[in-house]
């Protein structure tokens, strides 16, 4: 991606990142690297976020240490709002593909919303 390009960044992508020693650490790192040099706009809602949080301070590092990280995705990446239009998109797609999850679903309704040019995870 280019400057100019918007990218909706799952979980994963922050969650590779900071966890431990995985093949996909670096890559991670490099894609949040990358957002940081502006080389494109990372976008995120506050699912994002939340299941972040959820997920880190599960993962044994406390949740004051949990919730001071996800300030980080915060500060890195354009938070899009959820609305209720958005909301609506994704409970009409969550319902039509029985494949994807609401969390999934709501991240794709969100990206599209949000007119970006991809949708960059670690995930399947």
């Amino acid at each position: 991606m280019g400057r100019g390009l918007k990218a909706f960044l799952d979980t994963s992508i922050f969650l590779y990142a900071v966890g431990s020693h995985h093949r996909y650490q670096e890559p991670c790192r490099r894609i949040l690297a990358g957002a940081g040099r502006g080389e494109f706009e990372a976008v995120v809602n506050i699912e994002v976020v939340q299941e972040y949080v959820h997920v880190r301070s599960r993962k044994g590092i406390g949740r004051d240490a949990a919730a001071l990280e996800s300030t980080d995705i915060i500060s890195s990446c354009r938070v899009a709002d959820v609305n209720m239009a958005t909301f609506q998109v994704a409970l009409r797609t969550f319902v039509a593909t029985p494949e994807v999850g609401f969390r999934d679903a709501l991240h794709a309704a969100t990206a599209t919303s949000q007119l970006v040019d991809g949708v960059v995870s670690a995930d399947r």
